[in-house]
């Protein structure tokens, strides 16, 4: 029998580190009392106007949330110090259109809007994007 001895190499290390405090961050974030941003409660939703409710599901929001939270921890989130992100009108449609369908996504958006999850920013000219901005808890 033959035996071969493998090793990894430092960078491989530390790529494997930096995915495991990743993962770790985002289990963290996924239970509600360590997110970064708030889940939408059940008082909330059944609050809302009937409109949003007939639009998108409970779950689907916290989904929603949850995929916000994800892209947030991505951006490296701890080296932000206002607390507040900004991605762009056409990134956060692409972004959720992973996860649901792009009419639904429009959807989400807006009703995470209306929960005072994010908020849509508008343009100050014709040559800038809108972007939805969305402030950490």
């Amino acid at each position: 029998e033959f035996f071969i001895e493998t090793s990894t190499s430092k960078s491989e290390e530390m790529q494997k580190k930096q995915i495991d405090e990743g993962e770790k961050k985002i289990s963290q974030c996924m239970n509600n009392e360590h997110s970064l941003i708030s889940k939408i409660s059940s008082h909330e939703y059944d609050s809302s106007p009937r409109v949003v409710q007939i639009q998108v599901a409970f779950d689907e929001l916290n989904r929603a949330v949850d995929v916000l939270e994800k892209w947030v921890i991505h951006q490296n989130y701890s080296d932000n110090y206002e607390r507040t992100f900004k991605i762009e009108e056409k990134e956060a449609y692409e972004l959720f259109g992973k996860e649901f369908d792009s009419r639904k996504a429009k959807s989400l958006l807006m009703s995470l809007c209306l929960f005072g999850r994010i908020t849509l920013q508008l343009p100050r000219s014709s040559n800038e994007e809108k972007f939805f901005v969305i402030p950490l808890r």
